[in-house]
């Protein structure tokens, strides 16, 4: 309990005895001296989060890093999704001609060309895809439909691991759906030598269990449609030609934003970007832009990082993927290349003198560019594609006057008691600077605007206060500061306003190291009368 609770309670017995021999409402006045109100403990950890920084010999170390795929599967692979139609016309005029039980009308043998610009596919796995089979019949007479995907291995678990579609067609059109995930397409041929071609055949017969046989018309039409669709390949093997691809991407800081108040001066700083290579190809990677993004007066503005690395290219080599035959037993053993950045030699340092709201890169990957030397049998596992890793790393030195330790405090004053008098704080500093203490009432009742007329308009406001500097060692610094805590004050905390506490740090004039036991402690004591009124 603390000591306005202490003392409401106390005055409370007292009034009740007063209660029964009055029947005015009274108002009892008791002094208070120096009762905690607030107390709050604001350190450099609330600005970066535990998983930015390090603490070593050079003080607080900002360790910041993101990750993003170099490219897309798309990037590298185009969409497979493919359809063909064909129809067949028996080869006489008139009929019906019986056709006995078991006998085929119609048989033959296709290969489906996937369309692949700059590479030849020997093998590829779907992640996901579907097959649709669909045949129309004139025919007046129950028919099947046999359709193999002849140059297709289905595992156990679909199909049964059977390539074949059965479709029995009893009216004019029948069709039937069949998942492709996990199925592995033979596109090289029986030589070895082709690409990008996919064996199918079919056969359409009279039921072998009809009871009777099947009149047929020369006029008869028998039509097939075949759809490969929603196709994502997991694993591919083949030719991939030397090509470049360009490409530009964001990144959106949103989880450094307790930095973006920061302005920073650095005593050294190194960005080091890796390409971690997780394809049996080769890459000539070149960053060529890099621009920060700026959030001003509510629009995006970018300004360009100048470096003389930007445009050059480095020889990311080829991962091992080793293993069996099957595709999904593939083990990758991944090739990394980095790139290092420091701060002589460009605009680093300006550059990321302060945490930006984002960042934009353009990017040139150049495939193959010392051409084919597996012979065809490159290898990519889509579902692991090259990553690019950005890690800077830096010791801290605040010189600017935009970093701020920021908390939301949560008061709750007795109900049934005003307060007149004053709100007394006591400041203690161990950082390396001094800093201006910023307080104000927030989520304020309803009546904010009436009470403007009367208190204020800024009411809800206190004055700024002076911290003076620390030394940056356990010792701290004292700065103290008294204010009126008038009655709109009072009021709102008790219908739920909070307290905001804001310490903006000063610019230093060296270099101010920070380490974590460094912080800022604000406590409120009051000082003046708890005023109790009873009817």
């Amino acid at each position: 309990m603390n000591g306005i609770q202490r003392i409401f309670w106390l005055v409370s017995f007292a009034v009740v005895g007063l209660v029964g021999c009055r029947v005015e409402p009274i108002t009892w006045r008791v002094p208070l001296e120096d009762v905690i109100l607030l107390g709050d403990t604001l350190a450099w950890a609330d600005l970066v989060p535990d998983t930015l920084w390090t603490e070593g010999d050079v003080g607080l170390t900002l360790m910041a890093s993101t990750e993003l795929d170099l490219f897309d599967a798309d990037d590298l692979l185009p969409e497979l999704d493919t359809m063909w139609s064909e129809s067949f016309t028996l080869p006489f005029i008139g009929g019906p001609i019986p056709i006995a039980p078991g006998t085929a009308v119609w048989q033959e043998e296709e290969d489906i060309v996937l369309t692949a610009p700059n590479l030849g596919l020997r093998r590829v796995r779907l992640g996901a895809g579907l097959l649709r089979v669909a045949v129309a019949s004139t025919v007046d007479g129950p028919l099947v439909l046999r359709y193999r995907l002849t140059g297709a291995t289905f595992p156990p678990s679909n199909n049964g691991g059977s390539n074949e579609v059965i479709l029995s067609v009893e009216g004019d059109t029948a069709e039937a759906w069949l998942d492709l995930t996990g199925v592995v397409l033979d596109l090289d041929g029986p030589d070895n030598l082709e690409f990008n071609r996919l064996k199918t055949e079919w056969d359409v017969a009279t039921p072998l269990d009809a009871e009777q046989e099947i009149g047929v018309f020369g006029s008869d039409v028998l039509s097939l449609e075949v759809a490969l669709s929603d196709i994502e390949v997991a694993q591919v093997e083949g030719r991939f030609d030397p090509q470049v691809i360009a490409f530009s991407d964001t990144v959106l800081l949103d989880a450094m934003e307790p930095l973006q108040e920061l302005e920073v001066g650095w005593t050294s700083l190194e960005l080091a970007l890796e390409v971690r290579n997780t394809t049996g190809l080769d890459f000539n990677v070149a960053l060529t832009e890099v621009n920060r993004l700026d959030s001003v007066d509510g629009e995006m503005t970018a300004s360009a990082l100048v470096d003389a690395s930007l445009g050059t290219g480095v020889l990311v080599p080829r991962a091992t993927l080793a293993g069996s035959t099957a595709m999904d037993d593939w083990t990758i053993s991944p090739a990394l290349a980095q790139i290092e950045w420091g701060s002589s030699g460009s605009n680093l340092s300006s550059f990321l003198g302060s945490i930006p709201d984002g960042v934009t890169a353009a990017v040139e990957l150049e495939v193959n560019p010392i051409g084919d030397v597996s012979g065809g049998y490159d290898r990519v596992d889509l579902t692991q594609l090259p990553r690019l890793e950005a890690t800077l790393t830096a010791p801290l030195a605040v010189s600017g006057a935009r970093a701020v330790l920021r908390d939301t405090l949560a008061l709750v004053p007795p109900d049934g008691v005003e307060f007149s008098g004053e709100l007394n704080l006591t400041v203690q500093n161990t950082l390396p600077v001094g800093a201006l203490l910023k307080l104000k009432l927030v989520d304020l009742s309803e009546n904010q605007a009436a009470l403007a007329v009367i208190f204020g308009p800024e009411w809800w406001k206190f004055a700024d206060v002076e911290i003076a500097a620390g030394t940056g060692g356990a010792e701290p610094t004292l700065s103290e500061a008294t204010f009126e805590l008038m009655q709109p004050h009072f009021m709102a905390l008790r219908q739920g306003a909070r307290m905001v506490a804001e310490v903006v740090l000063e610019t230093a004039e060296g270099v101010a190291q920070f380490n974590t036991d460094q912080c800022v402690v604000i406590q409120g004591h009051l000082t003046g009368d708890a005023i109790i009124s009873v009817e």
